[in-house]
């Protein structure tokens, strides 16, 4: 708690002559942080706590019913001097305390007071929800006799033992990671949004999650703490296991409680590392699909979440014990806000933080990429949210973009008439608002930002180059995929209904000679024997000739690229089937799916490059054909997530798989050695264009289709 101006308070009567006692579920711990020692009383209720400061706790402390608050006041002023708290400051911390249930007075409760307060704190709990109405929880389990009854699992991993275990682990999955990085993203970027690896992904994730926060709860209990609330957060719709590890903030030691917050990113790395030796050693097939969701889960979580500090999740608690800084994004916020008053706005008494130069800065640069980053991840969910839940879906992000920007812009508008700081400098301020204002005016509406188009597509040979099957017949042989000359045998078919054709045939022969023999000196019986004999040999002779070409040769040189695991020995293939192409560079062309309203833009683009997904060189493409409309039905298998892809298809009434919107297909050529069926990516560079009206068209284009306009 700050100093104030002013050590004394009007409303100070309301409280003097009363008497106070700390109830028996606060529990106090001593901590210090950058050699300022602080308390922290928590409610071993419900997990409430607050922090004070050394001076504001000399008063708290003393609360056992015996004085009056001004008495306790009185003897403080005596003994702190300049350090004691004001009475507006010790009135402010009464009323948290006793509205969190902490202290009691020594008068008779008023319980028309108490059902107020209770009223109250349910509003302030539903506010709180319909802040982030994105990220429900909803409590299912107390878990803390469950913890003590298995608590040597806390003890055998949070040791020395433990530790160099873990480490060891940690070098053999990285070691595999690395031998195996090659063959690994080959899976990723073949199997990773298919369907069947998406629907296998989400039953993975809540348990990861469940075993990640189990993590914290068994660190917790390591050090002595409690948990008691552990259920499932709904993030996006979608449930997260969720432990409440509070009690961890009683800790008086940081290490510990950096141990606690960077416990479910240990978990995750020990799981992605025993994933990926399992991956590594399993056949194909359920245990290694498994264990390589388990690994994608746990590195994307880690990099793009738990491990990242300027989410409030598990990195970010561990960066502020390390920093000791307890509220590191509220303190970040009040720093930046001091210096902006301090240096923006040139008041000569603004308050803030006593820090170091070097502390100073990593507060700004902190408070600075943490909104960036928030806003950003914040503003990426709203839109997938509006664009997958329909109406509904577009009210919750509005509520969440309302509660999670726009509340707190109001707030920094506010600050030039509630800030008794900046209230003076109230013109200057305003000037300043202005200014930043018209420079955020000019770069939605007057700075034209490059904008790129990027459509997922794939190498496809052209219809010159498909092999396809002489005649019907079993499939005997297939020759493996790679270079072939003009001539060689690809597939050995095996016609077996024209060759029990061709003996049926020589047996008719063989009675036809018999029959000739028989018939001379019979004119009339002869030329029939003749006629017949002749018919039989003419169709012996085609079914020899459709027996012979059932092989499948090369009719030109190049690779050799069977259709796939359809073509395999034993499947039966008609006249004509397509089985596979051998093409040349020269046959290859781009073939790609693009939404139809972005398809009308294409005629606008400056440049058209084609980028392999392993490299970020891009080789120059031409736009050679665009279909005339879009279509609901996908001829392209491989660019859906089936497929591999990235475009969702369901099926319909009739049972046809149809995307959720019209694609237009469009094929480009590009001068490169491509591989069949290789993913590129294909980036149009279109017009600049002010960002303003870009994000008008995405919204324009959402708001018809929630309403099917």
């Amino acid at each position: 708690l700050g100093m104030s101006e002013s050590l004394f308070s009007s409303d100070w009567h309301l409280v003097s002559d009363r008497r106070f006692v700390l109830r028996s579920n606060a529990q106090i711990a001593r901590q210090a942080n950058r050699d300022e020692v602080e308390y922290i009383v928590q409610n071993r209720f419900d997990g409430q706590h607050f922090r004070m400061s050394a001076a504001a706790y000399d008063i708290v402390g003393r609360f056992d019913g015996s004085q009056t608050v001004d008495q306790i006041w009185r003897s403080a002023l005596e003994r702190l001097g300049d350090w004691v708290p004001t009475q507006k400051e010790v009135l402010d911390l009464l009323s948290q305390l006793y509205k969190a249930g902490l202290v009691r007075s020594d008068e008779y409760p008023n319980l028309e007071v108490q059902r107020e307060q209770e009223k109250k704190r349910s509003r302030q709990l539903l506010k709180s929800k319909l802040k982030s109405p994105l990220g429900i929880k909803i409590p299912l389990w107390d878990p803390n006799r469950f913890l003590d009854r298995t608590a040597w699992v806390a003890r055998v991993f949070y040791s020395k033992l433990g530790a160099i275990l873990f480490l060891g682990l940690l070098a053999i999955g990285a070691l595999i990671g690395l031998v195996q990085f090659e063959a690994f993203g080959r899976q990723t970027s073949d199997q990773l949004l298919t369907a069947q690896n998406l629907l296998l992904m989400a039953a993975v994730y809540p348990v990861v999650k469940g075993i990640h926060e189990m993590g914290h709860a068994y660190a917790v209990k390591r050090w002595g703490g409690e948990v008691h609330e552990m259920g499932v957060m709904m993030l996006v719709f979608f449930p997260v296991p969720y432990v409440d590890a509070s009690s961890s903030g009683m800790f008086r030691s940081k290490y510990p409680r950096m141990v606690v917050g960077a416990a479910g990113i240990l978990v995750e790395l020990g799981l992605a590392c025993i994933a990926m030796i399992i991956w590594a050693a399993a056949e194909p097939g359920l245990l290694q699909a498994l264990a390589y969701n388990v690994v994608i889960l746990c590195g994307l979580s880690t990099l793009l979440f738990n491990g990242n500090p300027l989410l409030r999740f598990d990195a970010y608690y561990v960066l502020a014990d390390h920093w000791e800084e307890p509220n590191l994004g509220k303190k970040a916020n009040s720093q930046l806000g001091y210096f902006l008053k301090k240096y923006l706005l040139a008041i000569p008494r603004a308050s803030g933080l006593r820090r170091t130069p070097a502390q100073n800065i990593r507060l700004i640069l902190y408070s600075i990429a943490s909104f960036i980053y928030r806003f950003g991840v914040m503003l990426v969910i709203a839109v997938y949210v509006a664009t997958e839940f329909g109406f509904l879906g577009a009210v919750l992000a509005v509520m969440s973009i309302t509660f999670g920007f726009l509340m707190p812009l109001k707030k920094v508008l506010m600050s030039p008439v509630q800030d008794p700081e900046i209230k003076p400098y109230a013109t200057r301020a305003w000037w300043a608002f202005l200014v930043f204002v018209a420079g955020l005016a000019y770069l939605l509406v007057g700075w034209k930002a490059p904008q790129t188009l990027t459509v997922e597509a794939i190498a496809v040979p052209q219809p010159s180059a498909s092999v396809r099957a002489n005649s019907t017949g079993w499939v005997e042989q297939v020759v493996p995929a790679g270079p072939v000359d003009s001539g060689a045998l690809l597939v050995k078919i095996e016609p077996r209904e024209q060759q029990a054709q061709y003996r049926r045939i020589q047996v008719e022969l063989e009675r036809a000679d018999l029959n000739l023999s028989l018939a001379v000196g019979d004119s009339l019986a002869t030329r029939q024997a003749e006629l017949t004999h002749t018919l039989l040999t003419e169709r012996a002779m085609a079914l020899k000739e459709r027996i012979d070409q059932a092989p499948v040769a090369a009719h030109t040189h190049g690779i050799w690229v069977p259709l796939g695991d359809e073509l395999r020995p034993g499947l039966q293939v008609t006249r004509g089937q397509e089985l596979g192409w051998v093409v040349q560079p020269a046959d290859m062309q781009i073939e790609g799916l693009i939404s139809e309203s972005a398809a009308a833009r294409l005629t606008q683009a400056r440049r058209v490059e084609v980028r392999r997904l392993d490299s970020m060189r891009g080789i120059p493409a031409r736009l050679v054909a665009q279909a005339p409309r879009g279509s609901k039905r996908i001829d392209q298998p491989l660019l859906t997530v089936n497929g591999g892809g990235q475009i969702a298809t369901a099926p319909n009434d009739a049972g046809e798989e149809l995307a959720a919107q019209a694609y237009v297909r469009i094929w480009l050529e590009a001068q490169a050695d491509w591989r069949a069926f290789e993913r590129v990516q294909v980036q149009f560079q279109l017009p600049e264009e002010p960002l303003a009206f870009r994000a008008y068209r995405t919204l324009r284009r959402n708001f018809l289709s929630w309403f099917n306009l």
